[in-house]
This record gives structure tokens, C-alpha cells and sequence, in this order.
């Protein structure tokens, strides 16, 4: 908080009268990616560089203009061959990849159809994850460029294989002509932080954060020397750059909806070092707030109806009534209902009028819904919804449900990414603003994919106004240390954050892995444990992930359901009472810990009003045991008998993963 203030106190005194004159500059064209070598993209020399399998053969007149092209036949389902080239890319560069494709009655198997893949591989062979698998045609279908792009190289990548295939099972035929890989230079991402929706009021300062694939990019300049120009509706103002964030404060008279065009400089070269725009209205929010919206205020909190609300949801499918009682009962207040856009409860036909079914029952019964358009996309995987209820595009079918159910009391959120990789990015950020422009009254979330093909979730920025991790840390281990490293990550990005937590057996998912039998569903001390290290994180929104332990219990695949069931009404009824605290907008201390054996964390809550909670996470594994120094602590009441008062210091002990909440005032109960 102290930095932050120091950074707006520059920010606000520094003195840029004169302006920058970008006539003055010129554009880098420094750190270039090389153009890459592809063999004969166009099958203009036959086969040559293409490592052909199967029936895969080179025709003349196969192309997209009676040219060269490459056809793929398969009558068998179970005749599955690859064929590809592999490329020398540049690792830790990123390119787009596109071939034009067309179908010939494609039909069965995998839904990917006819299409193409990129891989990775290191110097030894082995496969490297994170590759992009692109949706193709089925049916028959004319020539029409299957794309992926924003692909990035991995750091260990030694070679990278374009593969042309039929999917699995699939039989029919695919053509395939002019292959197209271009280094796409990493872009800045620059994303307001203070801007959710792409809304500020008139005259307030406009924060920005700065980053390029996530890292920092103060090395571009020399320091100091790092200045952001940006022009809107005619004003112009800039500002310099520190850490990775800068802020242009508005004009008092500035106003409208517009770009806010933005430019990147190093003052000392006099060199243009990125240039990009973002949407943006400035205007004065209304009062009272809307009934149908949702805002998120300058400390992140949602707030509905003129308060803040918290949301604690779960994933799930809504297409029973007692399912969501269930979930309710829990005492859940959102649901994230992964079938949105087919869910509803009666026998009509699927459609925007059953859709409306679940909205009915949230609004009756005092929960919110989160919107998944996760599958809106043609890259999306095999769950992709192309169209839909007479909408042809992907995009056509988000505008048309923000266009029906903007106006519902129920709606919080949409939800526009469910850990895509960044390569789609530029296509989740689209998607964001054409959301907020159709409506402007409800935030975009995202689940972004740490580990997966990113380590920092600052790429992401720009796709999101609330920004999301899953961590799901327990399988058949005792520690929640990469969980804590999501959190960590993910706050880096500077935007308001809901979490989700595990709340599942890895076993559902991972049935085939051969250590599966010892995974194991959170325990009472592991699930609070979550919540607690969510919270000193200053999440503002919990989701948990999945329905199936309250709604559709398994002991083959969960273990034991009524001690999972109770595990989760404890958890909930927890974070719950702790609502005052963590909606408060007080600050959240973190206490000093003199720690003994193992990894602890402690942190203390206050509600604004004298009473004070303190949360103490075992990060595991093994014996824990610390001091916890905190004002007046035997005022201090354990909650779940780990900590302590001894020599005028609170005493936690435990181990492995496990936690304890103390409260001041003594009215939490067990």
C-alpha cells in the first residue's frame, strides 16, 4: 500500500506541460523476430519438407486456385496418420500459424474435423505441453484459414511440428494449401487497473500497468526515461513509467466513449517503443446503481444494489431444482452454471426462453449467476459452440446472450475464459469489449492457465476487468506451497481477483493415473486452510470447483461423502461469518510470524468497527509450529484449538496443511 501510494503521489505532482511531440520519433525496430523458413508452404515442389503418411499425397489441382495442394482421405475410422513438417523457431518468440483447409464430407470422430496442430519437442525428442490445437471442418466445407495465433515458442523447445491430420475416428477428405507461419512480436500488454467495464469518471487518474509476456519491461529505457503518451477524444496527456505501471490523469471536462490511444516512448532515443489503443468511456456512473448490474468500486469489490457483495459460488450444470437447493442450502450465493447457454429446468426446447428458467430461480432465491461463454470460441476445444439458436458466429452468439439477459437481476458476471491458453488472448480480449460495449454494466471474469502456457498472469490483463486462478493443490501431497504461488502471480496482475478452490477428489479427473487410488478429497483442515491463504491474499470473490461432492456424490470416486459433505458446509459457513471482514475494505495485516518448524503465513482482519480476526495457514509439510505476534493477544479466542496463549504471544502448533481463526469478540462459534 505504501508504494502504491508513493507512485500516485509522483504521479499526481510530476509536471508534463510541455507535452511530448512524438513527431519527433521514430518507431523501434530493434529485438525483431526473424522470419521463419517453411519448405515449400504451397506444395508448389510436390512433397518436399513435408514428412507424408498414409494416403496423404501431393495433386496438382488439389490447391486453392487449381495449384498444388495436399489431400488427406480416410474411409477407415481407425486409419490415423500424421503428416507435417517440423520448423526451427525461436524459443521464447511467438508466431502465428494459418493454413487455408477444405472439407469433403468429413464426418464422425473427433470434432476438431479437419485441421492442424503445432507442437513442441525438445533436444531429446520429448513432447513439451502447450501446443494449440485449432477447431477444423467437418462436413463439406470451401476453402477457409484455420488459424493459431500468438503461439508462444517454449524457453526448451528445439523444434516445432506443424501437423496436418483428420481427427480421430473421423472419415472423409481434407485438402490442405498454403501453410503460413509469421513471427507475431510480442506485444505489450497494457491494461487500465482502474477501469473496469473500459468506465472512469471525469478528471480521475487513469492507472495503467505495462508488461511484455509478463516480464517486466523497465529495461526497454534508460531508467527514468520511459514515458506513456496517450491521447483521448483530443486531450492529450503522459506520464512516466515506474515498475511496470504508469497513471494520466483525466481532464476534468474530458468525456465520452472513444480510444484511448497510447503510445510507449524512451525520451533519451527518441524512439516510439510500442504503440496500441484502448476503449474507453469516461462519464459519471449513476445514482442509485442500476438493479440489473453489477460494478466493481476502486478497492475491487463487486457491489450490487449498493453494497458489496461477495461472491461464493461453485461450478456447476443447472438442470434441477434440488440440484441448486443443494447448492443454496450449502450456503453458496452464485453459481457458475458451466452450461449456460443450454441450462434450464423444464422440457422445452433449449433456448433463451429456458435459459431465463435458471435466471427465475436465482432471482426467487437470492443468488447470482455467472454467465459461461467460456466455449464461445472457434478454438475452444472440442466443447466449442460455433452457433447457436439461429447467432452463426461464436461471436454473434455473446453479443446475443448479453443483448437477453443484461437486464436480469440474477446476472453478476460473465465468464469468458476457463484457462484458455494466452495464445487466444488477443481473441478473449475482443471478446471482453465487445461484452462491455453491449453491456456495460457487468464485469468480464477470466480463469487464466498458470503453469500451462504462461507463468505470469499479466497477459491476461487486457482480456479481463476481474482476473482468476484455479489452484488445485491436493492430490496425494501435504502441502499448499503452488498455491501460494498462484495467488502471488495472480495479484501481480493488479486486478480485482475471484479465486477458485478445489473442491473435488483429483480422482474424478485423473482415473487413469496410476497413483489415482491415493488421491484424496480436501480434509476439514485442508479446505479451511484454502479459504484462510485465499483470504490473506485479499481475494474478493470464492468459487469453488465442482458440484459433483454436494450434488452427485461418488465414495468409488470421492471417498467418504458425508464427511466430504460436512467439510464443505464448515468451509462455507466459515468464510461465510468472516463476509464483514473481508467486504470491510479495511486493510489486511500481515503479522509478523516467528516460525519454528515449517511454512507459516499469518494475517489479521478487522471489520472497521473494533472487531478483528486472525487467520495462521500451515503451508505444510510436515510439523508446524510459531509465534504470532499481534496487538492485545489475549483478547484472542482459538476457533479450532491450534493456537495458544503463552508468555503474552499466541501459540500455534499443527501439521501438514492446517490452519486455526482467532476472533476478538468471541462470537464465532465451532
Amino acid at each position: 500500500m505504501h508504494k502504491i501510494f508513493f507512485l500516485l503521489c509522483m504521479w499526481a505532482t510530476a509536471s508534463f506541460a510541455g507535452g511530448i511531440d512524438l513527431k519527433e520519433y521514430k518507431k523501434t525496430g530493434s529485438d525483431r523476430t526473424p522470419p521463419p523458413v517453411v519448405v515449400n508452404p504451397a506444395f508448389e515442389e510436390g512433397a518436399k519438407g513435408w514428412n507424408l503418411k498414409g494416403k496423404a499425397r501431393v495433386e496438382r489441382g488439389s490447391g486453392t486456385v487449381a495449384s498444388g495442394g495436399l489431400l488427406i482421405e480416410r474411409s477407415a475410422p481407425n486409419d490415423y496418420s500424421l503428416s507435417g513438417q517440423e520448423l526451427k523457431l525461436m524459443p521464447g518468440r511467438v508466431y502465428n500459424f494459418s493454413i487455408m483447409i477444405r472439407s469433403e464430407d468429413v464426418k464422425d470422430g473427433d470434432r476438431r474435423g479437419a485441421t492442424f496442430a503445432v507442437e513442441f519437442s525438445d533436444k531429446t525428442g520429448k513432447w513439451i505441453r502447450g501446443g494449440a490445437y485449432p477447431n477444423g471442418l467437418r462436413g463439406t466445407a470451401d476453402w477457409t484459414r484455420i488459424e493459431a495465433n500468438n503461439l508462444k515458442i517454449p524457453e526448451n523447445a528445439a523444434r516445432t511440428s506443424v501437423t496436418l491430420y483428420l481427427g480421430k475416428g473421423c472419415t472423409g477428405k481434407a485438402y490442405y494449401d498454403d501453410l503460413t507461419v509469421t513471427a507475431a512480436d510480442m506485444n505489450w500488454s497494457i491494461y487500465a487497473l482502474n477501469a473496469p467495464m473500459g468506465i472512469i469518471a471525469p478528471g480521475k487518474i487513469l492507472r495503467l500497468a505495462l508488461s511484455k509476456d509478463g516480464n517486466s519491461i523497465m529495461k526497454a529505457a534508460a531508467p527514468g526515461k520511459m514515458m506513456l503518451c496517450g491521447e483521448f477524444n483530443g486531450v492529450q496527456m503522459d506520464a512516466p513509467v515506474v515498475n511496470g505501471e504508469t497513471a494520466l490523469r483525466l481532464p476534468e471536462n474530458a468525456g465520452g466513449s472513444g480510444e484511448l490511444k497510447i503510445a510507449v516512448v524512451d525520451t533519451d532515443r527518441k524512439l516510439i517503443l510500442e504503440e496500441t489503443a484502448i476503449p474507453l468511456t469516461v462519464k459519471e456512473l449513476p445514482e442509485p446503481q442500476p438493479v440489473a448490474s453489477c460494478r466493481i468500486d476502486g478497492q475491487g469489490y463487486a457491489v450490487v444494489d449498493g453494497r458489496r457483495f461477495m461472491p461464493v459460488g461453485v461450478y456447476c450444470n443447472a438442470q434441477f431444482p434440488w440440484e441448486l437447493n443443494k447448492i443454496r442450502d450449502a450456503g453458496f450465493n452464485t453459481i457458475l452454471p458451466y452450461n449456460s447457454l443450454s441450462m434450464g429446468f423444464s422440457k422445452k426446447e433449449p433456448g433463451w426462453e429456458r435459459i431465463g428458467e435458471v435466471f427465475d430461480y436465482c432471482e426467487k432465491n437470492n443468488m447470482k449467476i455467472i454467465f459461461s461463454l467460456k466455449d464461445a470460441y472457434r478454438n475452444a476445444g472440442k466443447w466449442a459452440v460455433l452457433s447457436i439458436y439461429g447467432e452463426p458466429t461464436p461471436k454473434a452468439v455473446a453479443a446475443k446472450a448479453a443483448e437477453m439477459f443484461r437486464r436480469r437481476p440474477g446476472l453478476l458476471a460473465y465468464y469468458t475464459c476457463d484457462e484458455l491458453p494466452n495464445q487466444m488472448i488477443p481473441e478473449m480480449t475482443e471478446r471482453r469489449r465487445l461484452l462491455n460495449r453491449v453491456d456495460p454494466n457487468h464485469p468480464v471474469w477470466i480463469v487464466g492457465a498458470i503453469g500451462y502456457t504462461t507463468e505470469s498472469m499479466k497477459p491476461y490483463g487486457p482480456a479481463a476487468d476481474v482476473i482468476g486462478t484455479d489452484p488445485y493443490p491436493i492430490r496425494n501431497n501435504y502441502s499448499i506451497k503452488n498455491m501460494e504461488d498462484h495467488l502471488r502471480k495472480t495479484v501481480e496482475a493488479g486486478l480485482p481477483y475471484w479465486v477458485v478452490l478445489q473442491m473435488f477428489n483429483c480422482r474424478r479427473y485423473s482415473q487413469s493415473d496410476p497413483k489415482a487410488e491415493t488421491f484424496r478429497f480436501p480434509s476439514a483442515d485442508e479446505f479451511r486452510s484454502m479459504i484462510l491463504l485465499a483470504a490473506g491474499y485479499e481475494v474478493r470473490g470464492y468459487m469453488f470447483y465442482a458440484y459433483e461432492a454436494l450434488c452427485k456424490p461418488n465414495p468409488k470416486l470421492d471417498g467418504n461423502t458425508e464427511d466430504n459433505l460436512k467439510t464443505i458446509k464448515d468451509g462455507i459457513g466459515m468464510l461465510r461469518k468472516l463476509e464483514p471482514f473481508l467486504l470491510s475494505g479495511q486493510p489486511v495485516k500481515m503479522l509478523p510470524v516467528n516460525v519454528r518448524q515449517g511454512d507459516i503465513r499469518a494475517w489479521e482482519f478487522s471489520d472497521g468497527s473494533g472487531n478483528r480476526r486472525i487467520a495462521v495457514v500451515a503451508l505444510g509439510p510436515g510439523p508446524a509450529e510459531a509465534e504470532i505476534t499481534v496487538d492485545r493477544p489475549e483478547q484472542f479466542k482459538s476457533q479450532y484449538g491450534k493456537t495458544l496463549l503463552k508468555n503474552g504471544k499466541l501459540s500455534f502448533k499443527a501439521d501438514n496443511i492446517d490452519s486455526d481463526l482467532l476472533s476478538n469478540d468471541h462470537t464465532i462459534n465451532n
